[in-house]
């Protein structure tokens, strides 16, 4: 779910291809098959865009392609808040997200050894903007059921999952461009768990070294880790108590102090493996058990007087299912999120009532 090593890609931001080459992407057959399943935006915001190969921007996939979030250079034809739906007829919305970075990464390779100077994209004028404000969905009056006693800590994962989008790990822009993007059902529960004692905490690969990294080697500065979940986080829910009239400074106060109590860890173990020497060694594993160990120890030193905190008392969102299986199988709780719908009342309704069913998850050999 994110890149090896802070290479950039030649779009900016992280660069998908240390991951993994996906070839063979899905032709575009015309602007209807684009079109389809984007009702905000009319057929006159779908421009075909010739971008230079060389011109760096920012992006981050979505649902309905690459959300635009800053362009290096100014008259290229693409602008902030734009989505890209195509690039040289490779269709990128509808494709997984991971997909979808990695296919446009090799669509520019592919153009750069060709000699092309230009690709072709397809483009929705604005459209990142439009499909932000849009609404997840309604949470009006909601009455979510909490989970059994016998659970201590509620984890997410951040991209795809509390974030209804993909940050690529570092985040480059103004932090609160991403409020609008945590999803409804967080927002609400977070001050429910909290105040009814439950751990809450956040689990990424997101890493505050390698947005240093990236600072160090371009002299751009970048967000990761706790660094970036914690204004985020913090911005959503003072904009969620002010919705429900409390007043700002007030709505501040509580909003950071539910902050402060966050247990949030971010690390990407494919750069620590190697950059860190903690984990040359032994080596970060390619899941979230080093991260949830790690709020485990943050939930036992914050409550010296209880027990640590068994996997089996852990309930645990994610959208890769890498991360679900792995974590199930050592006795987490683990929940997959869709990552085209991110965190839904849906999928917290449907958690605990599995959790009330069949009891504590038990680890598996």
């Amino acid at each position: 779910r994110s890149p090896t090593s802070p290479s950039r890609a030649p779009g900016g931001g992280w660069n998908p291809s240390t991951l993994v080459l996906f070839m063979g992407a899905a032709p575009v057959t015309g602007q209807e098959n684009i079109r389809e399943g984007v009702s905000t935006m009319s057929r006159a915001d779908v421009k075909t865009v010739e971008f230079p190969v060389n011109v760096k921007f920012d992006y981050a996939p979505s649902r309905h392609g690459l959300h635009v979030s800053g362009v290096y250079k100014q008259s290229t034809g693409l602008d902030q808040h734009d989505v890209v739906l195509s690039a040289d007829g490779c269709k990128l919305m509808g494709l997984a997200q991971e997909k979808m970075a990695t296919t446009f990464s090799q669509v520019l390779e592919n153009a750069k050894r060709a000699g092309k100077k230009t690709i072709s994209l397809q483009v929705a004028k604005g459209a990142g903007k439009a499909l932000s404000n849009k609404s997840q969905e309604k949470k009006g009056e909601l009455n979510l059921p909490l989970p059994p006693s016998w659970i201590r800590l509620v984890l997410w994962d951040m991209d795809n999952t509390l974030l209804a989008t993909h940050t690529r790990g570092v985040w480059f822009n103004n932090t609160n461009e991403l409020t609008s993007q945590v999803t409804p059902a967080f927002t609400h529960l977070v001050p429910r768990l909290l105040k009814d004692g439950f751990g809450v905490g956040v689990v990424t690969f997101s890493d505050a070294q390698v947005a240093t990294a990236y600072s160090e080697a371009e002299g751009r500065f970048g967000k990761g880790g706790k660094d970036l979940v914690e204004p985020v986080v913090k911005a959503a829910l003072k904009e969620d108590l002010e919705r429900q009239g409390v007043e700002s400074k007030i709505a501040e106060k509580q909003a950071q102090e539910m902050v402060d109590s966050l247990f949030i860890v971010g690390a990407l173990p494919d750069f620590r493996n190697v950059h860190t020497k903690e984990f040359r060694e032994k080596k970060m594993p390619m899941s979230k058990h080093w991260h949830i160990e790690q709020v485990k120890d943050m939930h036992q030193s914050k409550n010296p007087s209880e027990s640590r905190v068994e996997n089996g008392e852990i309930l645990f969102f994610d959208d890769s299912t890498g991360n679900v299986n792995a974590a199930s199988k050592s006795g987490v709780n683990a929940w997959w999120v869709n990552p085209a719908d991110a965190f839904t009342v849906s999928d917290w309704q449907k958690a605990i009532k599995k959790l009330k069913e069949n009891g504590p998850s038990k680890p598996r050999t």
